[in-house]
């Protein structure tokens, strides 16, 4: 894992493996993900734009559930000092169940996700 910040600018990566197969798949687990964070003012509003990106590995070379593609497109604003909103755009490549993951898995269906949230901080 690994993080720098320049300013109002933030990168990260992480990669992540298991020292053994997994018992579900018969083979070692993998992740990587990258993301990007763009802090400024939007309206005089603290804002942050963010992007990630993620494939997860799990099946050996041939199997449906191999591995999963994600991307993630992010917006938060600050409305206030206790209350912020904000937006995702995600989209995956492969579905990958952590349950019955050899019989529902699908390799190459696309899904499309927004997600509109608000959080209240004490």
């Amino acid at each position: 894992w690994v993080e720098a910040k320049q300013k109002n600018v933030s990168f990260m990566a992480e990669y992540t493996r298991t020292g053994r197969d997994w018992p579900a798949t018969n083979a070692p687990v993998e992740a990587l993900t990258l993301q990007a964070a763009y802090d400024t003012k939007l309206f005089g509003k603290d804002t942050r734009f963010s992007a990630v990106y993620g494939l997860g590995r799990q099946g050996n070379s041939g199997d449906e559930f191999k591995k999963l593609h994600q991307f993630i497109l992010g917006s938060e604003i600050w409305v206030t000092r206790n209350f912020a909103v904000s937006a995702e755009y995600v989209y995956n490549k492969g579905f990958v169940p952590l349950i019955m993951i050899s019989r529902a898995s699908i390799a190459d269906v696309e899904t499309h996700t927004l997600i509109l949230s608000g959080k209240v901080f004490f």
